[in-house]
This record gives structure tokens, sequence and C-alpha cells, in this order.
């Protein structure tokens, strides 16, 4: 497929991107949501940032990111990083959706 100036359009490369922009969306709204909060309970912002409830979609925004700047990579050893930052942010999405469940569970019953 390509444009109307002769340039190649690689499918792959059009979603792959459009996940890093996803990805860097939620952080910003998760970034957004917890100023506001903190605002408006009198609360330091540096308090809400420690927050489960941010963490999971900072970390989920960032393995998205991740993900979508490994897909896009031109070189292996651009690859190599962005695969290995990945599955870092991966891991740490897995344990932060742990901790969420545990403070859930935690105000659900107490």
């Amino acid at each position: 497929m390509s444009d109307s100036f002769g340039h190649n359009i690689v499918v792959s490369n059009i979603l792959f991107s459009l996940l890093w922009l996803l990805g860097f969306a939620i952080i910003f709204a998760a970034l957004s949501i917890h100023h506001y909060r903190a605002q408006l309970k009198n609360d330091s912002f540096y308090a809400q940032l420690q927050l489960a409830n941010f963490q999971l979609p900072f970390w989920g925004g960032l393995a998205l990111v991740t993900i979508g700047f490994a897909g896009n990579a031109t070189t292996l050893w651009e690859r190599i990083v962005w695969v290995s930052l990945a599955i870092l942010t991966c891991v740490q999405v897995y344990f932060t959706t742990h901790s969420y469940q545990e403070e859930r569970s935690v105000s659900n019953h107490g």
C-alpha cells in the first residue's frame, strides 16, 4: 500500500505507532486525574502517585509505549533494548495488578 506521494505505508508500523500513542495518552490521563485528586483532597501529588490506582495505568501505559517502540525499531540493538524494557514493564504491570487487587480487597473488608 502506498500514499499519494509514493511512500510505502506499512500497516504494522501504523499499529505499533498507535500502541505507543495510546500508551502515552493513558499515562498523561492518569497524571492529570491524580493531579486533580491531589488538589481536591489537599493531598500531595507525590502521595497520589504512590497509589496503586495510579501505578496500574502508568505501568500499563508504559508497557504499551515500549511495545510500540519495539515494534517500530529498525535495528537489532534497538529492538533488543525495547523488547527488554517491554518485558520488564509487563512484569511490573503483573505485580502492580496484584498490589491493586490487594489494596481493593483491604478497602472492601475494612
